[in-house]
């Protein structure tokens, strides 16, 4: 694995970067920069519960394992943050040869991303585009899923921008 695409910080989407970094990924984690920011803060907090949470599960003896051990621990996080990579929305970023994304609001939490990754052969060019999790449209907060608005056969021919910048 080279690298990591992550397109939002919930611990369901996150969860197992430092499980990775501690098992020897060293690659970049390509995010946008509020789900940088955030991803800190949910890893730390999940490795603190989970060490804990062990910490009582052998002082209770009510797990299965003989020493019970969290997934990751505060320092299996403090090795991933550098690695957590954050770009703007809407701006091309070479990831490799012949390899780049692009980040567009999915709308479901703070730096949610739809991610394009565009892919160029000799030949040919194939384009993807994936997300984690999608926002409602009407959000009094958040900006709706961008991506969505602009590709999706429904919404084909509609011309959509943003109203904030």
């Amino acid at each position: 694995m080279d690298c990591v695409l992550l397109t939002h910080a919930h611990i369901d989407h996150s969860g197992y970067l430092p499980r990775l970094v501690r098992e020897g990924f060293r690659g970049p984690v390509y995010c946008t920069s509020a789900t940088a920011e955030l991803t800190r803060i949910l890893l730390l907090d999940s490795a603190k519960l989970q060490e804990e949470e062990a910490a009582y599960a052998q002082k209770k003896g009510y797990s299965k394992h003989e020493k019970p051990e969290p997934l990751y621990r505060v320092e299996d996080v403090e090795k991933t943050l550098p690695l957590l990579q954050p770009y703007p929305f809407q701006q091309a970023v070479d990831i490799g040869p012949g390899a780049k994304i692009t980040f567009y609001q999915a709308g479901h939490i703070l730096g949610a991303a739809s991610i394009k990754l565009v892919v160029r052969g000799e030949q040919q060019e194939k384009k993807i585009v994936f997300s984690g999790d999608l926002g409602r449209f009407h959000d009094p907060v958040l900006y709706p899923p961008a991506w969505c608005l602009r590709r999706h056969p429904v919404f084909r021919g509609h011309v959509w921008q943003s109203p904030r910048p």
